[in-house]
């Protein structure tokens, strides 16, 4: 089910230009998914479209061959294959046998007979291809590479040096991190967690819900 709803929100952000959150939560709460499954599904539908780029350099990795690299694909079937590779590099928490099991139900579900015997053929070289990403420092190589616009990096390269520019798209593709900033300078000096370097006020990243919790109800934080 949780794929099914990823792949109705994504076709339909791909196809007509619907947002995503607005449709995730209509979506999820009418089939009644619960608040781990809606998690999931927010963490595959936003990784796809982050990555989308990448993603498709995979693709075309992925039909190398003189024989798939001609088979034309719509963009079901597209976003079928993005969805696949995304849960393959990027979510470790799934294995490869529940990958291709789901996706393959789902593609037998959405798609013709024909593109289906395709998919299935793909996915079945996922663990034996050699991948890789572009390792210039080229704007196109690195809109391949960290998934932006070339515009977006072309911009970025006018007020940054380029180790700087590779910092700054790493950073925007991670999961947004919590920081509160601290009240007591006193306690301050004696933290020794994640200080954020370089910040002008006392500032530091925390990660889990607990440590979180703990934080919001400490007197000497905020967030």
């Amino acid at each position: 089910m949780s794929r099914k709803v990823a792949f109705q929100i994504l076709l339909e952000y791909f196809s007509k230009g619907k947002f995503l959150l607005p449709q995730l939560l209509e979506l999820c709460k009418k089939k009644g998914l619960s608040s781990q499954q809606q998690a999931w599904v927010q963490e595959l539908t936003f990784g796809v479209v982050r990555y989308r780029s990448t993603l498709e350099h995979f693709l075309v990795q992925l039909r190398s061959d003189n024989n798939t690299k001609k088979t034309r694909l719509r963009l079901k079937e597209k976003v079928l294959l993005w969805m696949s590779i995304y849960q393959f590099f990027y979510l470790n928490q799934v294995p490869y046998y529940a990958l291709l099991g789901e996706m393959s139900s789902l593609a037998k579900k959405q798609a013709n007979r024909h593109f289906f015997n395709y998919f299935y053929m793909l996915l079945k070289r996922l663990p034996s291809t050699s991948f890789s990403l572009p390792i210039g420092s080229d704007v196109k190589s690195l809109s391949v590479a960290f998934s932006y616009p070339c515009m977006y990096i072309e911009e970025l390269l006018k007020d940054h040096d380029i180790a700087q520019v590779k910092s700054l798209l790493l950073e925007g593709n991670q999961v947004g991190r919590v920081m509160a900033r601290s009240r007591n300078p006193e306690s301050w000096q004696k933290f020794s967690g994640n200080k954020v370097p370089d910040a002008e006020v006392s500032m530091a990243y925390f990660k889990g819900s607990e440590e979180i919790q703990k934080i919001a109800k400490n007197s000497d934080w905020y967030i």
